[in-house]
């Protein structure tokens, strides 16, 4: 399963980016990357489905941890 899962990851990191069109040569510090990030909508989109995940996993991940936490007798 292992060798199978490797291939399917380099299968998927060697296709093309899915990215919005419009170059990101203006990008010259962290200033103009953040105004790039906030400044468009599917950054913002991006940005905010990725702390939507994030907060998920945390909650999922607190939730297992107190159930595995409980004694058997409780």
């Amino acid at each position: 399963m292992k060798p199978f899962l490797t291939l399917i990851f380099l299968a998927a990191s060697s296709l093309p980016a899915f990215a919005h069109a419009g170059a990101h040569d203006d990008l010259g510090g962290i200033a103009s990357a953040m105004a790039h990030l906030l400044g468009s909508p599917f950054h913002v989109a991006l940005v905010l489905a990725g702390l939507g995940a994030a907060v998920a996993a945390g909650l999922v991940l607190r939730r297992s941890r107190a159930t595995a936490s409980r004694t058997p007798g409780d």
